[in-house]
């Protein structure tokens, strides 16, 4: 026999009794009551099983997808809030992060002035990859001018105090060193401002935080009783179609001896 004459022959077939093994395990009965599957004068009963079944089915599928909203909606809240402060808070810590900033001017032997701090080189006019340091913020400078030195002297916030001589010559003349004493004043005032206008700024980066967070905090709680009231709705649809999905299961039960599944999704 022709393969093609075949297959139009087999393919009705096999589908004919999918069908038949469809509707059977749709509308289960006796197998020696066929009817009750295919008669019909029982189809009012299985479209009853089929209504309820579908329906059961259609609430379903429509509820989870609402709470499932819901839960996003609770999640993104909650994701958005924790980005939101993670990025004000490392925006604040950066603010407040200490730098030395770029140099101001050149250095004067073992001096190096930068914005926020005053290096000092072990050996002169030679920047050390880990120089000490001292801060501008607090930083007190004073000089004195002696007979074969002058010398800068420091006490930063902490107390700690250096003095720096400078030989008398061309080089560390008093008018160099006395230049170089007045811009280390002039940047510590520069500095102070800086702070103050850092503090400033960090302490509004810190209001924002507290009110990101009352207002996430508020956003979730609305979103989290949203929730709470889709799932309410949820499962008392789910009692109602489970009730009536029962009943008809019952029904055909009573008249044909078998209880229809209720995952079957044909």
């Amino acid at each position: 026999m022709d393969v093609k004459i075949l297959l139009l022959i087999s393919v009705p077939i096999v589908g004919g009794i999918l069908g038949a093994v469809r509707q059977f395990v749709l509308y289960p009965c006796r197998t020696v009551e066929w009817k009750y599957t295919f008669g019909l004068e029982y189809r009012d009963k299985r479209r009853a099983v089929r209504s309820a079944r579908k329906r059961r089915q259609r609430v379903e599928s429509e509820n989870r997808k609402r709470v499932a909203a819901a839960e996003r909606n609770v999640e993104a809240i909650r994701a958005n809030g924790r980005e939101r402060v993670r990025e004000l808070s490392g925006k604040r810590e950066e603010l407040l992060r200490w730098t030395r900033g770029r140099p101001v001017g050149d250095p004067l032997g073992r001096l190096w002035l930068h914005e926020h701090a005053l290096l000092i080189a072990k050996k002169a006019s030679e920047e050390q990859e880990s120089p000490d340091l001292m801060w501008l913020a607090g930083l007190r400078v004073d000089i004195k001018f002696a007979t074969d030195n002058n010398f800068i002297k420091l006490i930063d916030r902490n107390k700690r105090r250096c003095s720096i001589p400078y030989p008398r010559s061309n080089i560390f003349s008093e008018e160099k060193v006395q230049e170089f004493v007045d811009r280390i004043h002039n940047q510590v005032q520069e500095d102070n401002d800086f702070r103050r206008d850092q503090q400033h700024r960090a302490a509004e980066i810190a209001s924002e935080i507290e009110r990101f967070k009352t207002e996430t905090a508020a956003n979730e709680t609305a979103a989290s009783s949203k929730l709470a009231e889709v799932t309410k709705e949820r499962d008392a649809a789910a009692r109602e179609v489970d009730a009536a999905w029962k009943e008809a299961c019952d029904t055909w039960q009573e008249l044909t001896g078998r209880r229809p599944r209720s995952w079957w999704r044909w």
